[in-house]
């Protein structure tokens, strides 16, 4: 009986199962963000970061050092899996319980729901702290209508890479790939270039997860628009095309803007420097009640993507 369990799980169609077993998972009993292992991560990132981001050092040497520090503490991750999973005679087992460690979003719903509750009931100071875990930008200063806005970019920012792009990268490149990208993920968000501290130090970092996203995040922006209205997508798009937002992004935004109906993106303030950046979509500003109508449209897309799944693996007993 185990071996011939253990002759399943090297199959296409065990792998296939867990796969969507673990989206299931992750969709619907989300680890609580407390018990995430990327927590480490981003401690051991601020702690080199300290060591070796220093403001006195050169442009030149800072991008040299914040891609040294990226190599130090992702390699031995991604070659340690490699080895564990070598030895393992479930391989796919742990591949699955990577991907949903890696599917971490199921906390921004929980955290966006609590935000509408601070915001209805008039709590405007509670929902801008509530949101600061969300974001990178100052939140301090946020009217009700930015905090709304920040949360509903944030919201469509981090299912595309988060979600999509991670489940995509795992299904054609395997659980390695997806957890390296999920680091680098992590990594990133310490090390963000709009911060001043690390406009050099992360400059590396941050081009390279935008070449290895760039496909991912455009096709979610087209499967996005054709849903809601292509045309559209690509007007408030170019409308926007002043060079302060990636193409990926500002195609993903201007397909969110169509799909709330509502403007997104525009001008953020970091460390008390304004980041000036185009406003995407319609004039009409997202309110309150806008934040359940983006959860609901996120939700979809989680269900598109688990049916779809779970379509190619009935066609191939069918």
């Amino acid at each position: 009986m185990v071996s011939q369990l253990i002759i399943w799980s090297h199959s296409w169609w065990f792998s296939h199962l867990l796969t969507l077993l673990a989206v299931a998972a992750a969709r619907f009993m989300p680890l609580p963000s407390s018990y995430q292992p990327w927590q480490l991560f981003g401690l051991a990132a601020q702690n080199v970061a300290k060591r070796v981001c220093k403001d006195t050092d050169t442009a030149a040497y800072q991008r040299l050092a914040g891609l040294l520090a990226t190599l130090v503490l992702v390699l031995p991750a991604s070659i340690g899996y490699v080895m564990l999973r070598e030895l393992s005679e479930w391989p796919a087992v742990l591949d699955a319980m990577v991907l949903y460690f890696c599917l971490d979003v199921g906390g921004i719903k929980q955290l966006l729901t609590t935000i509408r509750q601070s915001l209805q009931k008039g709590q405007l100071s509670l929902a801008r702290q509530q949101l600061q875990p969300l974001v990178l930008r100052d939140t301090t200063t946020l009217s009700e209508v930015g905090v709304v806005k920040a949360a509903l970019d944030a919201l469509v920012l981090r299912y595309a890479s988060h979600w999509m792009t991670v489940i995509l990268v795992y299904c054609i490149f395997g659980a390695t790939a997806a957890l390296t990208l999920r680091i680098l993920f992590e990594l990133h968000w310490q090390w963000n270039p709009k911060l001043k501290s690390f406009q050099w130090f992360g400059l590396w970092l941050r081009q390279t997860l935008l070449l290895l996203t760039m496909l991912p995040m455009l096709l979610f922006s087209a499967v996005l628009a054709l849903q809601v209205g292509a045309k559209r997508t690509l007007e408030f798009a170019r409308a926007a095309n002043d060079g302060s937002w990636p193409l990926p992004q500002r195609l993903l935004l201007a397909a969110w803007a169509q799909t709330l109906k509502r403007q997104t993106a525009g001008p953020a303030m970091y460390q008390q420097q304004k980041l000036r950046r185009a406003r995407i979509g319609p004039e009409q500003l997202p309110t309150v009640d806008d934040i359940a109508i983006g959860l609901k449209a996120m939700a979809a897309q989680q269900n598109a993507i688990w049916l779809l799944g779970l379509s190619c693996l009935l066609l191939h007993f069918g």
